[in-house]
């Protein structure tokens, strides 16, 4: 561990010393083509990118950073730098975390894994306990953040494989497998829903921006459902072929570890169970409006228009600060206390994000990259683009968070398509879901940093079990999307 912190200290130092440098330097290199706007676009990038890789100051921080020097730099007016802080994505992800928070304040989340892990076929042995945790971790990021539902389960994997941890180096790497599960299982999840995680709205906040390209949820889970469930299934079998053979005759304990509240559910639980549902209802009715009505019909056209997703978000929100729990004290659903307390840090990420990637566009250098990238990779097709995209991105997404990876690499495969002149969603959905492909190291995303602290992971446990699932889910990526493209999906 100390030489894990060690390489960590001496990685933000690097990268407060390098960014500067590469920032000086490409400005004083002969412009790039594009434009003097273009041009210094490129060097305040340069310096994000390896603050974000590097986590020299926190990745929020350097989001915002870059906003304020592309205005001092004179890439574009303060109006436009910021417009993207309050894009429409920005207040879906807003009301998504609120929903998330009422759900973890009124133990919705652990009741569901109590409900599970309680089963008869799941609680049968600790390998099925470890599938159990899988499955409650990825259920529960397609609705809330990965770094909630991982930090949320982990102390459930903890209890309920402790018996194991002591008793030689099959039961050892048994426990390993099920802190790893929930980790894995918490990106893996992510990719089913839009609300999942960053990277997704990012993607869908680009495609509707520069290509008018608008996905709706049901759409977007028409692939990334089948996704999440192919990776799943493919995790655990890596898992299984890596964690030895169970020799302990212990029992998993359940009661001590998940204890079923037999009491019916609270009033909170019932209201915040209600707007869950209704604000999903909503969300997925343009997708059944657009298979039985077509989505030139004017239903469909004005219920995109009236009840947007963002909308619908916030309305669920709000309607959680009206439903009461206790009328008379004037207690309700949750509070706005509860309410702040939600990742302003990624929403700010998100922002600023958003923010260099329009100004990519609007200034050329998004075309600029494109073509280079082109020139290197000598991708000509579709589907050549497509893989390109996924293994950069999966590359890049080891190195720092996903967020930052999708802000990187989905307006260069927006650039890359428009220049090849080939459908775009193929590449962009690539890059988008290689993004959550962060399994190989602890720093590559919080869900893998609260596994290896847990001491039950080697970091050679983590690098061999991550790459393999990241060669496989380069494939996967690849094979679901060309079966979604076959089959119209997108």
């Amino acid at each position: 561990m100390e030489r894990e912190n060690r390489f960590d200290r001496v990685r933000k130092a690097s990268g407060l010393v390098m960014g500067p440098v590469i920032f000086i330097i490409v400005l004083c290199h002969p412009h790039i083509g594009g434009g003097q706007a273009a041009h210094r676009l490129l060097a305040i990038l340069s310096l994000v990118v390896i603050f974000w890789i590097t986590e020299a100051i926190p990745i929020p921080v350097t989001a915002l950073l870059g906003s304020v020097l592309a205005v001092i730099g004179g890439v574009a007016p303060a109006k436009e730098v910021f417009a993207p802080y309050g894009d429409q994505i920005i207040f879906l992800f807003i009301g998504a975390f609120i929903i998330a928070k009422s759900m973890t304040v009124h133990g919705l989340d652990r009741i569901f894994a109590s409900v599970i892990l309680r089963t008869r076929r799941f609680s049968s042995s600790p390998w099925r306990v470890i599938v159990a945790l899988g499955i409650i971790t990825t259920v529960l990021s397609m609705w809330m953040s990965n770094t909630a539902a991982a930090a949320m389960m982990m102390p459930f994997a903890l209890c309920l494989l402790d018996p194991f941890r002591g008793e030689g180096v099959d039961n050892r790497a048994l426990t390993a497998s099920g802190t790893l599960a929930v980790a894995y299982s918490a990106s893996i999840g992510g990719l089913a829903t839009p609300v999942g995680t960053p990277p997704n709205l990012i993607t869908l906040a680009f495609l509707r921006d520069t290509l008018n390209i608008r996905l709706p949820f049901f759409r977007w889970m028409l692939v990334g459902v089948p996704l999440s469930l192919a990776l799943f299934a493919v995790m655990l079998l890596v898992l299984r072929l890596s964690r030895g053979t169970c020799t302990s005759v212990r029992q998993v304990d359940l009661e001590r570890c998940a204890p079923l509240d037999r009491s019916p559910l609270s009033r909170g639980a019932k209201n915040t169970l209600m707007v869950f549902g209704f604000v999903v209802l909503l969300w997925v009715i343009p997708g059944f409006l657009s298979i039985f009505l077509g989505t030139q019909s004017r239903v469909s056209a004005w219920y995109e228009a009236r009840v947007p997703e963002a909308v619908v978000a916030l309305l669920g929100a709000i309607a959680l600060f009206f439903l009461p729990v206790n009328f008379k004290e004037r207690k309700f659903t949750i509070t706005w206390e509860d309410a702040s307390r939600i990742n302003w840090g990624t929403i700010l990420l998100f922002g600023g994000g958003l923010s260099l990637g329009t100004l990519m566009f609007k200034t050329g250098l998004g075309d600029t990259l494109g073509q280079v990238m082109l020139r290197f990779t000598g991708a000509a097709t579709v589907w050549e683009l497509t893989l390109i995209s996924i293994i950069a991105s999966v590359i890049i997404t080891e190195i720092t968070s996903n967020t930052a990876t999708a802000n990187i690499m989905i307006p260069v495969a927006i650039s890359l398509a428009t220049t090849l002149n080939v459908p775009p969603l193929p590449p962009v959905l690539g890059a988008c879901f290689g993004a959550s492909m962060g399994l190989m190291l602890p720093i590559s995303t919080p869900p893998n940093a609260i596994a290896y602290a847990t001491g039950t992971v080697t970091i050679t446990r983590m690098i061999a079990t991550g790459i393999a699932l990241d060669i496989s889910g380069i494939g996967i990526i690849f094979l679901v999307l060309r079966i979604s493209s076959a089959v119209g999906v997108i």
